[in-house]
Parts: structure tokens; sequence; C-alpha cells
């Protein structure tokens, strides 16, 4: 609740007014046994916090008007700190200069010909801004956003060709197994065909296969590695 804090949602309760009108009202709990009742034409200032039962959820109190404010700052205050702590990392990394990875000319037209598709109107938008970001001097920091099948790996996949083109190597990590053996079939099944050797880090490959993938990676044998953290 936007004044009272975290409360146990008892349900709805159904009230008759004097001239018959029909109201229902949310029953919320507090830690002190006190009770509120909502209008439900006021849901707009609850919000869902936690499942019943779901451990660690400490209720507010209504009698100590102190504690929900006291959560409310601390709560600020860890924002603040976060938005802080980015500001400093974009200080930081506006200072960092690397050379940018440049268009590669020919091969790079064929490789992005060789997709099978019609780029989307987005897609294509957001590999320009990709394709600016790489050849800048500045490390790129870029957010790509896009529904199940809009085009996201793809746009990925030419980032990372465009890397290798320029003589560095990439790493690509997923936070699921799952998802890493996806990437590593759509990245390889692109790539590999132009030479560009593509290795992947998981659970599901054998601790041998896995120390070989480590062994091409200090030797510089290899150009793209597809993984979850394991690779770090």
């Amino acid at each position: 609740h936007r004044d009272h804090g975290i409360g146990m949602f008892l349900g709805l309760i159904t009230n008759k007014s004097s001239g018959g009108d029909v109201q229902e009202a949310l029953s919320i709990k507090y830690a002190d046994g006190g009770l509120i009742r909502l209008d439900v034409r006021r849901l707009d200032i609850i919000d869902f916090y936690a499942p019943a039962g779901s451990s660690n959820v400490e209720l507010d109190s209504l009698q100590r008007k102190g504690s929900w404010a006291r959560r409310c700052s601390a709560a600020k205050r860890r924002a603040e700190d976060t938005i802080d702590h980015i500001l400093n990392l974009y200080v930081q990394r506006s200072d960092v200069c690397r050379a940018g990875f440049v268009s590669g000319g020919k091969m790079e037209n064929d490789f992005l010909l060789s997709f099978p598709y019609q780029d989307t109107q987005d897609q294509s938008s957001a590999w320009a801004s990709i394709a600016q970001d790489l050849s800048s001097s500045s490390p790129m920091d870029r957010l790509v956003c896009g529904d199940v099948g809009f085009g996201k790996t793809e746009l990925a996949i030419r980032a990372a060709f465009r890397v290798v083109l320029g003589g560095m190597r990439v790493v690509v990590i997923a936070p699921t197994t799952i998802l890493a053996n996806q990437l590593f079939t759509a990245f390889y099944s692109r790539l590999n065909p132009f030479a560009v050797n593509v290795e992947m880090v998981s659970r599901f490959r054998s601790k041998k296969d896995v120390k070989g993938v480590q062994k091409k990676i200090m030797l510089g044998d290899n150009d793209v590695v597809v993984g979850t953290h394991a690779i770090l």
C-alpha cells in the first residue's frame, strides 16, 4: 500500500450501502493485527509484493508509523547509490579508447547478403546503430530489445563477424545452457561458412572438450566462444 506499506491481502469484502448499492473493498492485514479496507476503486495505490507463504517478508505496522517511511527512505538511498555507481561507470568508460571496427567491405557485404531473410525495418535500424558504435573509438554499450523471433541473434552475429574481421575475438555469454546451445547453433551455421571458428562451453560438454577450448583461447586459435557463465 502506497501509504501503509506491506500487508497481507485477506480477500474481498462486499457491503451494501443504505441506498442498496453494492460496494467492494480489499481487506489488508498488517503486523500489529490492524486491518484496513480499501475501496476497489482505489486499486491504483496498491501493488503486488510477493505470493502468499513467501519467506523473509516482513509486514509493516499501522501503529509504528515510521516503519514504512524508513523502508521507503532506504530504498531511495539504494536507488541513488545505484545511479551514482552507473554514472561513475559511464565516466570511466568515456576515458577508454580502442581502435574502431570499421566495415569489412566486400566480405562483410557478402556475409550480410547471405542472411536468408529480409531485414525488418527495426532490424535495419538497429544494425546501422550497432555498426556505427563498432566503428567508433569508444567501447559499445548498447542494449537491443525485441520479442522472440525479431532477429536479435542475427544482429549479434553480424557484430561478432565485424569484430573477427578486425582481428579480435568474441565471447557470447547466455544465461542458460539451453540458450547457449541455441546461440551456438545459430552462430556456427552463419559464421562457419565464412571460415570463422566458433566454440562452445557449457555443462553439456565434457571436461576434455572444455579444456580443449580453454587451450585454444590461451593460444588465440579461436574466433568466437559461446557459452554460459562457465566461460568465466
